[in-house]
């Protein structure tokens, strides 16, 4: 029996070196797929919401940045089949983009920095780029109309 433990605990320890599992190689994972460093701005200015963000990172977000509530996540009952087709057509700047009640209540928007809409808000007078890293930008309403 000691042996058999032995062995499984000696086969996860060297599994997990052979994968990088390790926190540095897991939070550089983390880093290149969610907005790590946009979220350490929006905390570091103080920046207040509502917010605006994408499906993919509404999960992220709500356990980044607990005091913002996220406009979509995956609690699909709670946003319905018509949230998540309004959400995926502003991000893909469809037409009526600039309409969605979500993205015009938003103060803050955490968005992909390649997605179509941030194209489009980077060009409107609305809104200003505050920050950009290498996957996401933090944007800025400036003004209502």
């Amino acid at each position: 029996m000691i042996i058999s433990v032995t062995a499984v605990g000696l086969a996860i320890y060297f599994l997990s070196v052979h994968r990088q599992i390790t926190e540095e190689h897991l939070q550089t994972v983390v880093e290149n797929r969610y907005p790590v460093k946009a979220v350490s701005y929006v905390k570091s200015k103080h920046l207040s919401g509502p917010l605006f963000n994408d499906y993919n990172w509404g999960g992220f977000l709500i356990w980044s940045l607990r005091e913002l509530p996220v406009s979509i996540d995956g609690r699909l009952n709670l946003y319905g089949d018509e949230g998540l087709e309004r959400s995926i057509k502003t991000w893909e700047g469809r037409p009526s983009w600039d309409s969605d009640p979500d993205l015009l209540k938003a103060k803050l928007i955490i968005a992909e920095k390649d997605r179509s809409l941030t194209s489009l808000l980077r060009l409107h007078p609305d809104y200003k780029i505050v920050y950009e890293d290498n996957i996401s930008a933090v944007i800025v309403r400036i003004r209502r109309n």
